[in-house]
């Protein structure tokens, strides 16, 4: 992410859960952790 902006790019985050995870009721911490990372 940090490189494709340097270089002037525009970028789109897309997050979200599996249908386990959010039938495992995951959903907060999965999308939480995927957040993160950007």
């Amino acid at each position: 992410v940090a490189h494709a902006l340097e270089c002037g790019l525009k970028v789109i985050a897309c997050i979200g859960e599996t249908l386990e995870e959010r039938e495992a009721g995951k959903t907060e911490e999965v999308v939480f952790r995927q957040t993160k990372a950007l």
